[in-house]
């Protein structure tokens, strides 16, 4: 039986505003860090901002780029560099622990695919949960 009309209504407003929901503060994020220091503390706030720049990524990455850096606010070159270290050190974990759960997730599956034996199934859920934990809580 097909779901009535409302029901699928229902359905689409629920997931629109999961969408917006989840996708709300990231969207937020970008446009702020497109705005400028007057306009982020503008009241009433503005939706978009009137003169949208990547000034303050090129000062974060420690770019000079022409750009105007009373603009974007302070920032120092030694923050500049601080970042610098700490996304290359977030690049290099968020790669080891990706590779490290595919090896361990390709041979779990391999292993359960091939071999049957008793209590595979509830070792295979114990595998399964344990890849949701990030390794980096452990």
């Amino acid at each position: 039986m097909r779901p009535s009309r409302l029901a699928t209504a229902a359905r689409v407003v629920v997931v629109v505003l999961l969408v917006a929901w989840s996708l709300g503060p990231i969207v937020v994020g970008v446009l702020t860090s497109l705005s400028t220091q007057p306009e982020i503390a503008a009241l009433p706030a503005h939706w978009l901002p009137a003169d949208p720049s990547l000034d303050a990524y090129s000062s974060l990455l420690g770019s000079d780029g022409g750009g105007d850096k009373a603009r974007v606010g302070v920032g120092t070159a030694s923050d500049a560099s601080a970042f610098k270290s700490a996304l290359l050190n977030t690049t290099i974990l968020t790669v080891v622990s990706t590779l490290v759960i595919l090896v361990v997730a390709i041979l779990a599956g391999y292993g359960f695919s091939r071999l049957a034996f008793k209590g595979s199934s509830v070792l295979m859920w114990v595998v399964v949960a344990t890849l949701i934990i990030p390794l980096f809580t452990l």
